[in-house]
């Protein structure tokens, strides 16, 4: 309601930063999953810039995936299994988990890039 997502594209675009490309679209998605979570994140993106290319569809849905790795509480799957963790008498914290979680999603989302460069 506040606009500000769509001045945040505008001003992407005037920088040619453009949300339609899926490499944008895929770094993105990793951002915003992991401050406002990622379905969230989806939609959002989605009723600023619509999907067109089916490339770009698959991006978005591998990224906005994987943006759930990156730290603690980036799903709340993770959560979950934290919670469960402790439960067991094992202590699963928020550096420990972005230790591991970090170089999983720098690795998957390298992954994307290059699967993006050969449908491109």
């Amino acid at each position: 309601n506040t606009g500000l997502p769509k001045e945040a594209v505008s001003a992407m675009n005037a920088n040619g930063i453009e949300l339609e490309s899926p490499y944008t679209l895929s770094l993105v998605a990793v951002v915003l999953g992991n401050l406002i979570s990622n379905v969230p994140a989806v939609m959002l993106l989605l009723q600023l810039e619509p999907i067109t290319s089916t490339t770009t569809g698959y991006a978005l849905a591998v990224a906005s995936t994987f943006s759930g790795n990156l730290i603690l509480m980036g799903s709340i799957a993770n959560l979950i299994v934290a919670e469960q963790a402790k439960r067991c008498g094992l202590e699963l914290g928020f550096r420990e988990f972005a230790r591991y979680g970090i170089v999983t999603t720098v690795l998957s989302i390298l992954l994307l890039m290059g699967w993006i460069a050969l449908m491109s």
